[in-house]
């Protein structure tokens, strides 16, 4: 995320002659490039997110609680009122459920970040 937050006025101007300034190519021009794929990666993440179950299983606040925030096992459990062998489970639940949903949502016109690796697990 904090790459997505960066300034594309913080990218110094490209070199546009036709000898590079460093050997593997124009660096500013992959800066650029770098910063779209970093900004097109964060919303497909929370389309992702946003698209995912709200009901009694608690997913999106799993998700929420232990990648977002980082918070440990116990304050998470305590935090939703469930045991810590309860959460390990719906913890599993929610990565699934977000691995599925985030290839559905890479493969979406307005995302294109189709080129980023499947997350699921084959059974």
């Amino acid at each position: 995320m904090s790459r997505a937050d960066k300034q594309i006025t913080d990218i110094t101007s490209p070199q546009l002659n036709s000898i590079p300034s460093h050997t593997n190519g124009n660096s500013q021009e992959k800066k650029v490039l770098d910063h779209i794929n970093y900004v097109a990666v964060f919303l497909c993440v929370a389309d992702t997110y946003a698209h995912m179950s709200n009901d009694g299983r608690k997913y999106r606040e799993i998700i929420k609680l232990l990648c977002l925030y980082k918070l440990d096992r116990n304050t998470v459990s305590n935090r939703l009122g469930i045991d810590t062998s309860t959460l390990d489970k719906r913890k599993v639940g929610a990565l699934c459920e977000f691995a599925n949903r985030f290839e559905v949502q890479k493969k979406r016109h307005e995302h294109q970040v189709d080129w980023i690796p499947n997350f699921r697990v084959p059974k």
